[in-house]
């Protein structure tokens, strides 16, 4: 028994030095002092004992905290990981596996959005340029939007805004004063083609309608330019 609780002792104490809990370390010192006080009274034999009193209910609750500790540093590293796996690593959007938990409401608006000519950016100024137009629309994005709203980057240029409890007409609204106010904040004028339907009760349904909404804005841009 004696044995079973100097390993503890030495566990929890360079558990408790590496601990950032104060509580934890102050605990864990006292069962490591109570054991060396009971080791020394043994060895010189003056019949005066700690351990016998405070070792078992101190085990007790140091090792309950310990569980409790690493339970909530798991907890806080498995939230981390799953935010860092559904975040887009250049411009902080969602990405596409924010989908998985996302459970829409049927006041919800969906707005679809793409780059027109981002190929041609690339191609002509560079991926670095590409890169910083991406993250500035999701700068303008995120300056029209509530907190509560969602963006996602779908891939490539295409990018989704999810509108909580707003009306179609007030989503093209926003839509439009962010196209109007990306288009004129850099100098190559970027152009965006979008599409916005509220939510019709399939979340995949839903982005259907309206990317194809986006498409068909896409082809009368294009139409437009050739005229």
């Amino acid at each position: 028994m004696n044995f079973i609780l100097f390993v503890n002792a030495f566990f929890i104490f360079f558990k408790a030095i590496k601990s950032y809990s104060l509580g934890f370390f102050f605990a864990g010192s006292f069962f490591v002092l109570t054991l060396l006080v009971d080791s020394l009274s043994l060895l010189l034999h003056t019949g005066q004992r700690y351990l016998t009193s405070f070792s078992a209910p101190m085990l007790f609750l140091v090792s309950s905290y310990n569980i409790i500790l690493d339970y909530k540093n798991l907890l806080v590293q498995t939230r981390l990981a799953h935010a860092r796996s559904i975040t887009d690593n250049l411009t902080g959007a969602f990405n596409r596996g924010i989908l998985n938990d996302l459970v829409p409401e049927p006041t919800d608006t969906f707005v679809y959005i793409d780059l027109n000519d981002f190929k041609k950016i690339n191609d002509t100024y560079g991926h670095e340029i590409g890169d910083e137009i991406l993250k500035l629309l999701v700068s303008k994005i995120r300056s029209h939007i509530r907190f509560n709203d969602i963006v996602v980057r779908m891939g490539g240029d295409e990018f989704m805004i999810i509108l909580k409890d707003c009306s179609q007409e007030k989503a093209v609204e926003i839509i439009e004063r962010i196209a109007n106010e990306f288009n004129n904040s850099h100098p190559l004028k970027p152009v965006l083609s979008y599409g916005v339907k509220i939510f019709t009760g399939s979340l995949m349904e839903t982005i259907r309608q309206a990317d194809s909404l986006m498409y068909q804005m896409k082809y009368r841009l294009k139409e437009k330019d050739l005229l």
